[in-house]
């Protein structure tokens, strides 16, 4: 029983050698910047989300504006993933 006891204990130590630090805890340096509102690349996204409103209020073709609301949306996405990058605590996965 003792054997079970002390093979089992082997198989759930997962500690790391002396010399690695867990990725949980890695210095601040390698933190992504946050975005701040005024950044350029919130400021293409809502531009491209203005473009695209506009033309569909304009009444252009629905392939035009099935483009710009792409491109808009993807910009949104971008500025989305970078910001989600930037605020999750390094070592930890994003997704």
């Amino acid at each position: 029983m003792l054997s079970l006891i002390i093979s089992l204990s082997k198989l759930v130590d997962h500690r790391l050698p002396s010399n690695e630090i867990p990725p949980r805890c890695m210095p601040m340096r390698d933190k992504t910047p946050v975005l701040l509102p005024d950044d350029p690349m919130y400021a293409d996204a809502v531009a491209a989300m203005k473009l695209y409103h506009d033309t569909q209020v304009a009444g252009q073709s629905a392939k035009e504006v099935e483009r710009l609301r792409v491109i808009a949306e993807s910009q949104f996405q971008a500025v989305n993933d970078y910001q989600l990058r930037a605020l999750v605590r390094p070592g930890y996965p994003v997704n």
